[in-house]
């Protein structure tokens, strides 16, 4: 009886060092599956993160974009300089007045801005309006002389006539 009650014992106890073994592996296992499972999901936020900035920094440039063009309006380009003046040349047309360009340089100066020479022929009043209507423009147009003189015709009225020199803002064109 001894003998039995001591194998029974023996049983038992492997029995409950087989389940303590098979507890401690199941532990670790478990406590690796965790470990792995906490840097994944720190991985996640990680990467959530990224693309929250990413998503802000592709917002920032649509709004800079946008800002761009806007304050590209404000200055021309030499690409554009042609239509430009014809834009000018309409805006005379449009408050009954000749408007010729006389020059135009070809290469901005070291501020940055092309001089531009013209000439405008009309009543008095809508001579003072084509000077305002492009002096105070969308451009960036500054007046640096103004001549304003009558011509004298058999016809009666008499007409005046404005030699002006604007400068005007450029912008470079990117590649």
């Amino acid at each position: 009886m001894k003998q039995t009650t001591l194998t029974y014992g023996i049983g038992a106890g492997i029995f409950a060092l087989v389940a303590l073994v098979g507890y401690v592996l199941w532990f670790f296992s478990f406590s690796n599956a965790k470990n792995q499972a906490l840097f994944a999901a720190a991985e996640v936020v990680r990467i959530e993160q990224e693309d929250s900035a990413i998503a802000n920094a592709e917002e920032t440039l649509a709004e800079l974009a946008s800002d761009e063009v806007m304050l590209g309006a404000y200055f021309v380009s030499r690409e554009d300089i042609v239509s430009f003046l014809e834009e000018l040349e309409r805006s005379g047309d449009m408050l009954g007045s000749v408007v010729e360009v006389a020059s135009v340089t070809n290469t901005p100066g070291a501020d940055g801005r092309l001089t531009l020479s013209m000439r405008i022929t009309g009543s008095f009043e809508s001579v003072m309006k084509t000077l305002g209507s492009i002096e105070y423009g969308a451009r960036d147009m500054r007046v640096e002389s103004l001549t304003l003189d009558t011509l004298r015709s058999e016809e009666g009225g008499d007409p005046w006539v404005g030699a002006v020199v604007f400068s005007v803002a450029t912008i470079e064109e990117k590649p």
